[in-house]
């Protein structure tokens, strides 16, 4: 795929990688994040900034994602360069490349000057790119969210509670999940899983910033809702 002054070249690889990260001489620590959409999978980055955002990904509904996508050729500065996002994200409309950087990292001029040329590149051809960073990624209990939510990943939600959940309208208010569920404390665990299943797979939606509880306000995704909660929270700290 070529655009003015910048070409994308996707790997004809079975695992869709545009480069090896994981080797069995690796120098320093890689990191494998199994992934449940779509089949199971395993993602491969090398930095935690990459872990935490497959786990974060992964756990957001509607969301699809390949790490190491592409090899990117650029002109910048009179001269060609060579660039491999760590991650391809796709969402509805959304079309973004991820580039995964520790704090102080993001503050490089060269890093920041990188991510302002390549986003004015590749917005002609409808892909946006985006510098992630670990202050994005570690927001109070949202890791620790998502890793629960994957957990119950192959849980299948009763018809029971699927009726009380179309029972409420599109537009209807939050109420807490106890409500959908029962609060009784022998039932608690069941409960407590049902709720991190509804949450992954997407049919109940709930503020993931604070722990998740069967007391947490919980609705219906908005029918106005355009983007996944993952870029609600981002669009947040912007």
């Amino acid at each position: 795929m070529c655009g003015n002054g910048i070409r994308i070249e996707w790997p004809r690889t079975e695992e869709g990688r545009a480069r090896t990260v994981i080797t069995r001489s690796g120098a320093h620590r890689r990191y494998m994040v199994p992934c449940f959409r779509g089949g199971l999978r395993e993602a491969h980055g090398d930095a935690p900034e990459e872990r935490d955002a497959f786990i974060l990904l992964d756990a957001c509904a509607g969301v699809e994602f390949q790490e190491q996508p592409a090899r990117i050729l650029f002109e910048w500065r009179g001269t060609q360069h060579e660039h491999f996002p760590d991650i391809l994200v796709l969402a509805q409309s959304i079309k973004e490349f991820w580039e995964c950087k520790k704090d102080q990292e993001s503050l490089d001029l060269e890093v920041r000057r990188r991510t302002e040329r390549l986003t004015e590149l590749l917005s002609p051809l409808g892909f946006g790119y985006r510098l992630i960073t670990t202050s994005q990624l570690d927001q109070e209990r949202l890791i620790e969210n998502a890793i629960r939510m994957r957990r119950r990943a192959t849980l299948m939600i009763p018809d029971h509670v699927s009726r009380r959940i179309n029972k409420l309208g599109l537009d209807a208010p939050a109420i807490p999940a106890a409500r959908l569920f029962g609060s009784y404390p022998r039932d608690l665990d069941d409960h407590i899983s049902l709720l991190y299943a509804c949450l992954y797979q997407g049919v109940l939606t709930g503020n993931l910033r604070e722990p998740i509880s069967i007391d947490m306000d919980v609705m219906r995704p908005s029918l106005k809702e355009v983007k996944p909660w993952v870029w609600q929270l981002f669009d947040q700290i912007n």
